[in-house]
């Protein structure tokens, strides 16, 4: 594959494995509300048991931080489809955050840093991650350089 056709993989990559962390965040998230009002009655009897206001809470906060998690993917996945210039930032950004959600986050984050470490570099040249190529050598110094590989080769 080229470099374009692994940038255009892992945009769309990226914005469905946001699609379904969202998905399957919002589901886990209404089924603990669900659960914590049907067993809210059993809860209040109970006296060693947190109060509900305060599971409620951390469930919220916990679906909020989760979900928060995918925004860079999104973000990455939009950048690399319209091949805007931040795109790689986003995406090594966007690649971390993946990695630690074992095994469907870590097997994409992993690509993505494949992808931007390797034949990525080619697309996101003005990028300021990348490092700027050497100088061009000039013609006295190019001279030099050749008069040694001369007394180099002579020697062996």
């Amino acid at each position: 594959m080229t470099p374009e056709e692994h940038n255009k993989t892992l945009g769309i990559l990226h914005i469905v494995y946001a699609a379904l962390h969202t998905l399957l965040m919002l589901g886990v998230f209404g089924l603990m509300i669900f659960f914590l009002r049907v067993a809210g009655d059993e809860l209040r009897n109970q006296p060693d048991t947190p109060p509900e206001a305060f599971l409620v809470t951390f469930v919220i906060v916990g679906g909020l931080f989760a979900l928060l998690l995918t925004v860079p993917s999104y973000v990455a996945g939009y950048a690399m489809l319209k091949r805007k210039p931040w795109g790689r930032v986003a995406t090594l950004v966007a690649a971390i955050v993946e990695v630690l959600n074992v095994p469907f986050g870590t097997a994409l984050g992993i690509y993505a840093l494949w992808f931007l470490f390797g034949k990525g570099q080619v697309l996101y040249q003005g990028d300021a991650l990348t490092p700027d190529p050497r100088p061009p050598l000039n013609a006295a110094r190019a001279g030099r350089i050749e008069h040694h590989r001369l007394e180099a080769a002579e020697l062996l």
